[in-house]
């Protein structure tokens, strides 16, 4: 008897246990709490010339999503506006600008607010160069 007692004290506990904390993560909305980040890859390397034709930029890029839901599919159909935006963006860099100490996190930013822009979302928060070279 005291064992069976035993048990399902111990199942009362962790049911109630597991409820508070689904509770906790799903607030009273039934909704995530905080923000989901998805990241999105870019297919292929991105490559330009800067500004001043001294140089060749070479980047793999790594798109951060926040509450952007299933938008992967929409991201493709306009890849053509994200690589626009990108290699333009590059383009008109300076090599002394991308040598720059620090110039990485402006670069990010610039590169995420026009992307935003010109695809009329707001869910690109930043970006990552899983590759940067300039040759």
């Amino acid at each position: 008897m005291n064992r069976k007692v035993i048990i399902i004290i111990v199942l009362v506990v962790v049911l109630a246990g597991g409820g508070v904390v689904a509770f906790m993560m799903l607030g009273n909305s039934g909704e995530p709490v905080g923000d989901v980040v998805t990241f999105f890859p870019l297919p292929d390397k991105i490559t330009t010339n800067t500004v001043d034709g001294d140089k060749m930029v070479q980047a793999a890029i790594v798109l951060t999503l926040t509450n952007a839901g299933e938008v992967a599919e929409e991201l493709t159909g306009k890849m053509h506006v994200i690589r626009d935006v990108i290699v333009f963006t590059l383009n008109s860099k300076t090599t002394d600008e991308l040598l720059a100490p620090g110039f990485e996190l402006s670069l990010k930013t610039e590169l995420a607010s026009k992307l935003n822009q010109e695809l009329g979302v707001e869910y690109i928060t930043t970006l990552y160069f899983s590759d940067f070279v300039l040759t």
